[in-house]
Parts: structure tokens; C-alpha cells; sequence
């Protein structure tokens, strides 16, 4: 009969439990850590990257500005001649949602001829503004007459509060 295999001392255990217990802890915290780095650390892809933060023209102690608009006003600030060398160079967007506004904005350039989007920016923050930025679709050169809708969404959930629309042209190149 074979003599049953010697059991380690009480000490070695207790060691051995004591490594696995804090290699288990330590892989959890790295998954923990992980976790959170992949929900706050990740950019929010409706918000726009283009920011400039403050008053689009210094108007930063304006009356304008301090007055804080309610829900069903929607206040902004766009270039209503923009132009742009070609479809990909910059040209001045210059669209502001004001501190006072309360409320996420959106600019949308659409052709009146076509109904086309050429331009969209993500959401901007109240207090922010897009000074220049490129066209989104490959327009031929000529001017356009196009509509500058401005949708409006609420800060909490992002959901939609409404549209206003403004006559803007469009020119590129030369």
C-alpha cells in the first residue's frame, strides 16, 4: 500500500491562499479600471470636436449673454455668407451657440436647389462656437442659396427640442 501524499504545513496553505486571493483582487481592479477608462474616457461622438470655448464676437458680459433664454427660444449666431476656396479647404462657419442658450445647438447647411446637406456640425455646448471648418459634400464650384437649420436639443438627455431655419449663401472658389 502506497503511503498518501504528505499534506504542505499550514503555513505554506495559508501562504498559497493568500497569493491567489491577491492576484484575484488585482485582476479585478484592472478590470474595474478598464471598465471605467472604456465609459468616461471615450469621446461622445454627437458632440463636436471644433470648439472654440466663449463668445463668438467678445460679447462676454453682453446683456445678451447673461439674459438666459427659456426652452422655446433658440438663440445663435451664423455667418450668412460663408465661402470656402474649395469644398475640403476652411472657410468661415462662424456658428455660435450662445452661454445663455440653455441647450445643446446643431448647425445644418442644406442646398435649396437640391436638398442636399453639404455642412454638419456635431452638438456644441452653450458658451461655444465653430469659427471655421471644411464642407462635408464635394460641391461644384458656384454659389448657393441654402437654409441654416439650427436644431436645438436639451443639455440632460440630448433630446430634441426644435428646429429654427435661416437663409445663408454658400460660395466656392473663386
Amino acid at each position: 500500500m502506497a503511503a498518501p501524499f504528505p499534506h504542505p504545513p499550514d503555513d505554506a496553505r495559508r501562504a498559497r491562499r493568500v497569493r491567489i486571493a491577491a492576484l484575484a483582487a488585482l485582476l479585478l481592479a484592472v478590470a474595474l479600471a478598464c471598465a471605467w477608462c472604456a465609459l468616461h474616457d471615450r469621446p461622445d461622438e454627437d458632440m463636436e470636436s471644433n470648439i472654440v470655448v466663449g463668445a463668438l464676437f467678445g460679447e462676454e458680459d453682453s446683456e445678451k449673454d447673461r439674459r438666459a433664454l427659456d426652452e422655446g427660444m433658440i438663440g445663435f449666431s451664423v455667418n450668412t455668407r460663408m465661402a470656402f476656396e474649395t469644398p475640403s479647404s476652411e472657410g468661415a462657419v462662424m456658428f455660435e451657440n450662445p452661454a445663455g442658450n440653455a441647450k445643446y445647438t446643431r448647425l445644418r447647411l442644406v442646398r435649396d436647389d437640391t436638398g442636399e446637406e453639404v455642412y454638419a456640425t456635431g452638438l456644441l455646448q452653450p458658451g461655444t462656437y465653430v469659427e471655421k471648418d471644411a464642407l462635408d459634400a464635394m460641391v461644384p464650384t458656384g454659389e448657393y442659396d441654402c437654409t441654416a437649420l439650427v436644431e436645438a436639443y436639451r443639455t440632460d438627455d440630448k433630446s430634441y427640442i426644435g428646429t429654427v431655419a435661416a437663409g445663408v449663401k454658400v460660395k466656392v472658389g473663386g
